[in-house]
């Protein structure tokens, strides 16, 4: 469970990250896989209702319904546990589901080279410093630094 808040965590940075990306410089691949992240998402998040796994030993196995975050449990005799976390636990499945596609493509986009740059972050060449006329630092009266 705690995976999935830190994986929540980072695909949600994910996104704001992506959004930076140049789409025009990746692969073929990579740029078809970027137009469909959300539709991917939106079904990754309508599939996670469905989602579960099984624990225990094989007399009395647990249904637990959930991935990463355990919604609810179901046991062997069909008993099912909930609680008042299980709406709020199935709506962070839902949304983890939803933006893990970002945070895949975040992890193969190779995030420095391919991020947009404004004019101000290009190197440009050295030029002189122009100075003014006037006094230089700490030639006159008072404390220099």
């Amino acid at each position: 469970m705690y995976a999935g808040f830190v994986l929540l965590i980072a695909s949600g940075v994910a996104v704001l990250f992506n959004r930076r990306v140049r789409v025009e410089a990746r692969p073929a691949l990579w740029r078809k896989l970027w137009t469909g992240r959300w539709p991917l998402g939106v079904l990754l998040a309508l599939a996670s209702i469905f989602m579960h796994y099984r624990v225990g030993p094989a007399e009395d196995r647990w249904l637990v319904r959930g991935v990463p975050f355990p919604a609810a449990f179901i046991d062997s005799k069909g008993s099912d546990y909930v609680g008042p976390l299980t709406g709020t636990f199935m709506a962070l499945n839902c949304l983890f589901w939803l933006v893990l596609p970002q945070f895949v493509l975040w992890v193969t986009s190779g995030r420095r080279d391919g991020l947009r740059t404004s004019p101000l972050d290009r190197p440009t060449p050295a030029e002189p410093v122009a100075t003014t006329s006037g006094p230089e630092r700490g030639a006159g009266p008072g404390p220099s630094r």
